[in-house]
């Protein structure tokens, strides 16, 4: 290999492009490392399901992950359950009357403050 071969193999300054074919990215090389911690089509694996997912895509994924860990509703008043995105709706179901004794001792406990702010 001749000098200039050598050279545009190595040098940090040369334009290359990004190898995801959905990615149009050009950089230099010396950034490719900085390119590949940050490309939008990089491919993740969603810490909850372990579904591979593109970079701009995980918001989007992490918003509906049956598996993703929610607060119950109710949580704010009381509820503390923890459980997956895909369990949410039967727990709610099933917990119907606990659900209403939160939501009573919340009410409860807002009123003896609205009453000593009297």
């Amino acid at each position: 290999m001749d000098l200039v071969e050598d050279h545009k193999e190595q040098c940090p300054y040369a334009i290359i492009e990004c190898n995801r074919i959905r990615c149009s990215a050009s950089f230099f090389k010396g950034e490719k490392e900085k390119h590949e911690e940050n490309c939008l089509e990089k491919c993740l694996r969603c810490a909850y399901c372990q579904t591979n997912v593109i970079r701009k895509n995980k918001g989007d994924h992490e918003a509906v992950c049956a598996i993703e860990k929610v607060f119950c509703t109710f949580y704010e008043v009381g509820c503390n359950f923890i459980m997956g995105r895909n369990r949410r709706e039967k727990h709610e179901q099933d917990f119907q009357l606990h659900h209403i004794d939160v939501l009573c001792d919340s009410y409860k406990n807002l009123k003896e403050v609205v009453n000593s702010v009297k």
